[in-house]
């Protein structure tokens, strides 16, 4: 097997292994049917939306999921880059416990500064 194939591989299983902790422990992911898929998202500055800061990040124009959806993504990352910056990530569309969707990423997964 080739190395880029068994990357691919343990991502997978990484995947398959985090949603099933998170339903064992209690957690609720949303949209499990959902597949994680490699998306660009952006940083964009929002004031007074009541939310964690004015740093926010959604997908970027051309993805397959739509702007006005917010993507959950660390906040180190968002606050230690200028903004505009695009990242590459493994993400899916999740609506924890049934609320409002919004695109998931893991934070201890890695991404791409473009």
């Amino acid at each position: 097997m080739r190395a880029g194939n068994l990357h691919i591989a343990a991502i997978f299983y990484a995947i398959l292994w985090y949603d099933a902790l998170s339903m064992s422990i209690g957690g609720n992911m949303g949209k499990p049917e959902e597949p994680y898929i490699e998306i660009i998202v952006e940083t964009y500055y929002e004031s007074g939306g009541g939310l964690h800061g004015d740093i926010h990040v959604r997908p970027a124009a051309g993805q397959v999921f739509p702007q006005h959806l917010r993507v959950r993504f660390p906040r180190a990352i968002r606050k230690a880059n200028p903004v505009p910056s695009r990242f590459l990530v493994l993400a899916k569309l999740s609506d924890m416990d049934g609320g409002n969707e919004f695109i998931h990423t893991n934070h201890a997964w890695g991404y791409r500064k473009l």
